[in-house]
């Protein structure tokens, strides 16, 4: 219980970790070292995502196109351009630009990133905590130069340069099923819920933290029967609303200091509903309703209700996770895959410093969605040969316990060559169906060894 008597209180620091036993990180060094062109290559064959990255209806057939497709999101992955790239691979820039020019739209990118995301769903992953919950985080970048869509962080780099920020949403298996690129001055709680629409689960629970979410949010999710999680990093300073007349016998209500407004809530309901059934059928996006409501300084009737209604779904969640132990396990366990999923895509755009140079809005992007494709690759192939890994642990006789096998995530790149000279072959790798080689660590050649000397001992 985050309740010291008086106040609520943050969860202590041990809630937010994880441990991982010795045997448990055997798995991730057993992973064959791959280089990353090959790894595309190795997915494309599983998931045949180059061919919905097609010109006017038609699909890259040609290996020839097929291997400048690949350059060129190596290209628009490592932000480093098509000129670099081309002297690191066997394609010439114009062939580059050409490929990325006709074959890189928005629907292609989104259809190829739809269908790895789909794949990996009927990948093994016991080990993966929490499949049900979805998350979303936003990443900044600095840009060169000037662009429309970026602006200045004074918190981060002062009035000297600007930034953007990229948000992402990622599923239980790590699916990056949604990215949005906004201005570092919005607000990130306003897009929160956009990408939630189009799933296709009957129960939708999503983490976010304390940028992603506001009384508005709250609100909306609840009225489309959505569950949203939020970690507080200022959860004692939160103001928590009474909605009727209290009990002085109930302890936590001496923390509800303030009070709802009851009746702009049952005047507006039915409309409150019918903005629900809009967002529900698509004649809305949530983003925008959000946004016009945040930034009116005047709301109406239904501005006023709905954040009303906000503040007690807020309430009521910061009770329950003060309360809830588990609630707050699960919802960190989801929030740090988040966390490992931006330090891989760090790791992939390491072009120019990891800043954006690329200005206009369309090829920016063009940029973030090949970046959100190179690393639900990532997520294939890493949960493809972990599930690998930990069959052969098991034929072994290296059993791992479930409680030490939640800490082990798919986002590893360290197996993973991503620079130096990319040979871009189709023909090369395993053929559909196989796979590479795992590897085996020392540590795992010397707990096989002790594990028989035992035996030996054992029978004598």
């Amino acid at each position: 219980m985050l309740y010291d008597g008086i106040r609520l209180t943050g969860e202590p620091p041990s809630e937010r970790q994880v441990e991982e036993s010795k045997l448990a990180t055997l798995a991730p060094q057993m992973l064959p070292e791959v280089q990353y062109a090959q790894l595309l290559v190795d997915v494309s064959r599983d998931v045949p995502f180059l061919e919905e990255l097609g010109h006017y209806g038609q699909g890259a057939r040609s290996p020839v196109r097929q291997g400048q497709l690949v350059g060129a999101l190596l290209a628009n992955i490592f932000g480093v351009g098509y000129a670099q790239m081309a002297l690191a691979c066997g394609y010439s820039e114009r062939e580059l630009r050409e490929a990325a020019s006709r074959h890189f739209t928005e629907e292609n990118l989104e259809a190829a990133n739809a269908v790895i995301v789909q794949r990996l769903r009927l990948l093994p992953h016991e080990w993966i905590a929490e499949l049900l919950m979805t998350s979303s985080d936003g990443q900044r970048y600095e840009t060169i130069g000037k662009s429309p869509i970026a602006g200045f962080a004074a918190r981060h780099t002062g009035f000297r340069r600007r930034m953007l920020t990229w948000l992402l949403w990622i599923t239980g298996e790590y699916g990056h099923f949604g990215g949005k690129i906004i201005p570092v001055t919005e607000h990130e709680s306003w897009h929160t819920l956009d990408p939630l629409v189009h799933l296709d689960t009957p129960q939708v629970q999503h983490a976010t933290d304390t940028h992603g979410n506001t009384e508005l949010t709250f609100g909306i999710s609840d009225l489309l029967g959505w569950e949203l999680f939020a970690r507080f990093s200022d959860l004692p300073d939160r103001r928590l609303y009474l909605l009727g007349e209290g009990d002085p016998h109930v302890a936590a209500e001496l923390l509800l200091t303030r009070r709802a407004n009851r009746q702009p809530i049952a005047e507006q309901y039915e409309e409150l509903q019918r903005i629900a059934g809009s967002i529900k059928r698509g004649w809305i996006a949530p983003s925008l309703l959000i946004s016009q409501m945040a930034t009116d300084p005047k709301p109406g009737r239904t501005g006023r209700a709905l954040r009303e209604y906000g503040r007690v779904i807020e309430t009521n969640f910061i009770l329950r996770w003060a309360s809830d132990p588990t609630l707050r396990a699960r919802t960190h366990g989801q929030l740090n895959k988040g966390e490992n999923a931006n330090a891989l895509r760090r790791a992939l755009g390491h072009g120019n410093r990891g800043r954006v140079r690329a200005r206009d809005p369309e090829q920016v992007h063009r940029q973030f969605e090949c970046r959100r494709l190179g690393a639900n690759c990532v997520h294939y192939w890493n949960t493809k040969y972990l599930a690998l890994a930990f069959t052969e642990l098991d034929q072994l006789g290296l059993q791992i316990p479930d409680g030490e096998i939640a800490g082990v995530h798919n986002a590893q790149h360290e197996h993973i060559n991503l620079i130096g000279y990319h040979d871009i072959n189709l023909h090369a790798g395993p053929r559909k169906g196989n796979h590479r080689p795992l590897r085996q660590p020392a540590e795992l050649r010397t707990l096989l060894s002790r594990t028989a000397t035992n035996r030996t001992a054992t029978n004598a």
